[in-house]
């Protein structure tokens, strides 16, 4: 968020629909490209990664 306040990032979508948003919560869209991040509320036991 503190991205899209500064200008470095132009768009944050919360739970894309479809295959797009299949296990994230948000994306970040930045100039130099997408990032996504996955919110958990307890420790994960296993490494994520987007796949």
């Amino acid at each position: 968020m503190a991205d899209l306040l500064r200008g470095r990032a132009s768009r944050i979508r919360l739970e894309p629909p479809g295959r797009a948003g299949a296990g994230i919560e948000f994306l970040i869209e930045e100039t130099d490209g997408i990032w996504c991040e996955q919110v958990k509320d307890v420790p994960s036991k296993w490494p994520w990664s987007l796949q």
